[in-house]
């Protein structure tokens, strides 16, 4: 399913991951090219996008965003700057004319499993133009994203640390006040009901999770509780989600009232009051650069979006896309699901700790760590050619083209800085090791593709070079 970037979002979502970007030549050059692009820089060069996408969704219009007005107002500003500018500049030839045209449109994605209640599926920004201005924002300032696919969930209470110590895969007991750990809840067939960011303030721990697992998520837990001085809210109505990401980042937080986020070290939390609200920032860089998970009383979320978009740009899910997939970085309900058990996702050494006490689900976690390798697991990968494998493109052996597939592709993109083709897919063990040959196709040619091992930044963040 193919839109430009300022078309209207698609009604239906055919891939069940998060497709690639594909730039034009001449975008991707303007990019790499500049070693100092702004925020605000802008191209000539129109973009063609394969639209990003969450898991399949053809249900219900979604749910908009708290922040749905403030996203059209930027784009209405954007474009009266730029009319404005070419006012100034008095120019009328054919490169201004251009520039004015290639205007601010914001265009969405339904982001939600095809059987989500229609309370539950998220409208998520797609883009708000251009894809370049926002690509770069991530790789030399700073860009604001709406991570409007995931919900909060606030637990309280004495023994919250016990609590969830029992339940989750990640070791909750020795989490100290300003730390955040990544984690899963899991079944009890130790398959993964969602993932999570475990962020402890002082006064609660807020549980950052799938939107559409948030509900769910709340009652299966509340349903261990007994005696424990433990309360779980699903507080999707009273707390909103923003992140930053970019070298500027923590610098933007720090004048912003959340003081020390630019010293944090990733897994650190600060807090600070920004125009008169409560704000929690957690270091989580998963674009390969410095990145902040941001959480705000909704009541304080509009006066936090119109604080930090004075400075940073807004980016949707494609340019974020790109630098997450660059940054080696797993989504769950993009590259592994609610079928994956914790091995499968190239993230259990930062999701699971395997020297704490029983949970749910540990005695499958203890199994495949005690037998070596699972049968499948998520890596990255570098395609050849100027074909791109899109998600749900089959993997096999090159010697086997019309053999049983050993895999998948998951993510992938025309990255700007490598200026090559990446991703991530999901394999067969015995085809994960670095190095590994697989083909795959796409447009009807065969695709030669190199797996790179298990997910990882893919760019140095300081640089902005080629770590692979």
């Amino acid at each position: 399913m193919t839109a430009t970037a300022t078309s209207a979002a698609p009604a239906t979502r055919t891939t069940p991951a998060a497709a690639c970007i594909i730039a034009a030549k001449a975008a991707i050059e303007a990019i790499v090219a500049s070693a100092a692009v702004s925020a605000s820089a802008t191209s000539d060069a129109r973009v063609a996008i394969t639209a990003c996408t969450a898991p399949p969704y053809h249900g219900a219009m979604p749910r908009h965003s708290p922040f749905h007005d403030e996203q059209l107002a930027f784009a209405t500003r954007e474009n009266e700057r730029r009319a404005r500018l070419v006012a100034e500049a008095g120019r009328g030839d054919a490169q201004a004319a251009a520039f004015a045209a290639n205007r601010a449109e914001v265009s969405w994605l339904p982001f939600g499993p095809d059987d989500a209640d229609p309370e539950q599926v998220r409208q998520v920004v797609a883009a708000y133009g251009p894809f370049e201005p926002e690509y770069a924002a991530i790789r030399r300032s700073v860009a604001l994203v709406d991570p409007f696919h995931r919900a909060t969930l606030r637990v309280t209470g004495a023994e919250r640390r016990d609590f969830l110590n029992r339940m989750l895969t990640q070791d909750v007991a020795t989490l100290k006040v300003g730390q955040s750990r990544r984690g899963f809840w899991l079944n009890r067939k130790g398959r993964i009901d969602t993932d999570l960011l475990i962020v402890e303030t002082g006064d609660e721990i807020l549980l950052d999770v799938d939107a559409c697992a948030a509900s769910e998520v709340r009652e299966s837990l509340d349903r261990f509780l007994f005696s424990e001085d433990v309360q779980i809210e699903e507080a999707s109505t009273t707390w909103a989600r923003l992140s930053l990401h970019g070298p500027k980042s923590g610098a933007l937080l720090d004048a912003s009232g959340v003081t020390g986020a630019d010293a944090l070290a990733p897994g650190g939390v600060a807090a600070g009051v920004v125009s008169g609200s409560r704000v929690i920032a957690a270091r989580e860089d998963t674009c390969a650069t410095k990145g902040f998970e941001l959480f705000v009383p909704i009541d304080g979320a509009i006066a936090l979006w119109q604080r930090l978009v004075e400075q940073a740009r807004p980016a949707g899910w494609e340019a974020w896309n790109s630098a997450r997939i660059e940054g080696g970085t797993p989504l769950f309900r993009v590259d592994f699901g609610q079928e994956s058990l914790p091995h499968e996702t190239g993230v259990v050494r930062s999701h699971v700790s395997f020297r704490k006490g029983c949970y749910p689900g540990q005695e499958i976690v203890a199994r495949m760590e005690s037998l070596g390798a699972p049968k499948q697991q998520v890596v990255a990968f570098r395609a050849a050619g100027e074909e791109t494998p899109v998600s749900g493109a089959q993997l096999r052996r090159p010697s086997e083209p019309m053999g049983t597939p050993i895999g998948v592709v998951t993510s992938s993109t025309i990255s700007p800085l490598l200026r090559s083709i990446i991703g991530l897919a999901t394999v067969r063990s015995a085809l994960a090791e670095p190095g590994s040959k697989v083909a795959a196709h796409a447009d009807g040619h065969a695709l030669e593709v190199e797996v790179l091992g298990p997910p990882a930044p893919l760019i140095d963040a300081t640089s902005g070079v080629g770590a692979a």
